[in-house]
């Protein structure tokens, strides 16, 4: 009888690095604070001179100002906002979850060994 080898893990493909990259940064910075970054990262590299002026000129200093720029801008960062928000309640309902269930065991009503930590 032959074993059976266990299958073995596939390289990350860029798409998934890039996904565990961006989880990581919405972990430390929140969802409105990456766009953020995203945005400043996108116009440091993709800008040219006359239009890194422009931006700071619009959304720094507030020359010509276009309340359809800023209500789209103001939108997209409320959406972040609420995402974020979404986000934290299903991540704080999992570690709620988790104490309870760490406590029972603690408390010896349960005989299962500790669950592995939940990834959110």
């Amino acid at each position: 009888m032959t074993k059976l080898k266990p299958p073995t893990p596939k390289e990350p493909d860029a798409s998934g690095i890039l996904l565990v990259f961006i989880s990581l940064f919405v972990e430390k910075f929140g969802v409105a604070g990456t766009i953020i970054i995203a945005g400043f990262l996108a116009i440091q590299v993709w800008a040219n001179d006359d239009q890194k002026r422009q931006i700071v000129d619009l959304y720094i200093l507030g020359k010509n100002p276009s309340y359809v720029t800023y209500g789209i801008s103001i939108g997209v960062f409320i959406l972040a906002l609420l995402f974020q928000r979404f986000f934290y309640k299903r991540k704080i309902k999992v570690i709620q979850e988790e104490n309870i269930y760490l406590q029972s065991w603690i408390e010896g009503r349960n005989n299962q060994k500790p669950r592995k930590k939940q990834g959110v």
